[in-house]
């Protein structure tokens, strides 16, 4: 049975037993929210070029502590300065990572547990992050998905038609959406590969029903620092 797997550094090999059990966990949970195996796929197409399939993955391997200063890229001139404004966090590489850490919504999950140098996570913090991720691209305020394709124009969509692929798209083709819609980094071709590797290992998996939620204990709670600093 799939169950999530986590570490403070590096990547799971796409061929792992690590690495398939989570993208077999990340369809379970994407599936329960509406997601087409297509788009499921080519999201994980995407994440092997950001986390390499590991939740607690941090921006460069450098494990921030939980009382680390960041700031929402919307707020202007901090006081006092962020001191980590451009560091990531989690399956697809929240950057700043405090727009996952310190929203109100993923601190509301109750898988949220996040991994840090000085508190440890849990590995069911990927299906927190897997619920942040459909929250906020779906989320027309939040300006995390943009429908217009940026740069990758000819791959523009709707948030809500990728993650049906109501427009019948390739794997291909919504890997490139997912990119241009979401994480708009530097493109990689062996990000199609990764994805069509996904859409035919999944293809004969059945999705896991999503496992009933642990209930949170006081030790994985934030400082109240936090709170008042990001009241989203």
């Amino acid at each position: 049975m799939a169950q999530w797997h986590a570490k403070a550094t590096g990547a799971y090999g796409r061929n792992s037993n690590e690495a398939k059990d989570n993208a077999e966990m990340f369809y379970g949970v994407m599936n329960s929210l509406g997601w087409s195996l297509e788009a499921v796929a080519a999201a994980l197409g995407n994440q092997s070029g950001e986390s390499g399939y590991n939740p607690w993955r941090w921006g460069s391997d450098n494990v921030l502590a939980s009382n680390s200063q960041w700031i929402d890229e919307r707020e202007p001139n901090p006081n006092p300065p962020p001191r980590y404004f451009n560091h990531a966090y989690g399956l697809f590489q929240q950057d700043p990572a405090g727009k996952y850490l310190h929203r109100s919504y993923a601190q509301s999950l109750s898988t949220y547990a996040p991994n840090y140098s000085n508190q440890a996570g849990q590995p069911h913090d990927g299906d927190a992050q897997c619920r942040y991720l459909h929250w906020i691209c779906s989320d027309p305020s939040g300006g995390e998905w943009s429908s217009s394709g940026g740069s990758g124009s000819s791959y523009k969509m709707s948030f809500s038609d990728f993650y049906t692929n109501a427009q019948n798209k390739s794997v291909d083709f919504l890997v490139h959406t997912f990119f241009w819609g979401y994480e708009r980094g530097t493109w990689d071709e062996v990000r199609v590969t990764d994805a069509n590797f996904w859409y035919e290992y999944l293809g004969g998996v059945t999705p896991p029903e999503p496992p009933t939620p642990p209930t949170p204990t006081p030790s994985r709670k934030l400082p109240l620092f936090f709170y008042i600093r990001y009241p989203f």
